[in-house]
């Protein structure tokens, strides 16, 4: 990204969607700050899927619901696990809920930093599928989450 005067840059999406990612991360590790982490992940995983899409190769989403349709045919449809699983988080957080009956002064209680682990690790996904290196910050979160979360590594 480049600078023009103060109030222009000049950027390529891609680019943008790394900086958010490496800028959640960031987030995530140094302040906890996991709901502005979650959000800045989620708008890369969004970019970065997109490009992914518009390649013809699956994102690191869709690798995760044909998981879970391999192992569980007869469950959730792709939309359901898209939209009620892997996304009500970020889509909490990025939406009104104006197709649910919810109240507007609804609470809701979801794990947090887990979600954010989550988007990031999709958003990490999606950046290394695009052949982006897996160094610095992302590097700093896997080292994190093996230290902090181990309980969410596989075997």
């Amino acid at each position: 990204m480049t600078s023009i005067g103060d109030s222009k840059i000049v950027f390529r999406q891609e680019e943008a969607a790394m900086h958010q990612l490496d800028r959640a991360i960031a987030l995530f590790i140094n302040e906890r700050d996991y709901l502005c982490a979650l959000t800045l992940a989620g708008a890369a995983d969004g970019i970065l899927g997109e490009m992914l899409k518009t390649a013809g190769h699956p994102t690191a989403l869709d690798d995760h619901v044909a998981q879970i349709r391999a192992a569980e045919p007869q469950g959730a449809s792709e939309k359901q696990l898209k939209d009620e699983v892997f996304n009500f988080t970020r889509n909490l957080l990025k939406h009104k809920m104006k197709d649910r009956k919810v109240s507007d002064q609804a609470e809701f209680s979801v794990p947090l930093e887990t979600q954010a682990i989550y988007m990031i690790t999709r958003a990490i996904g999606n950046s290394v599928k695009l052949r982006h290196e897996f160094i610095g910050n992302r590097l700093l979160f896997a080292e994190w989450v093996y230290k902090h979360r181990p309980d969410l590594i596989g075997d």
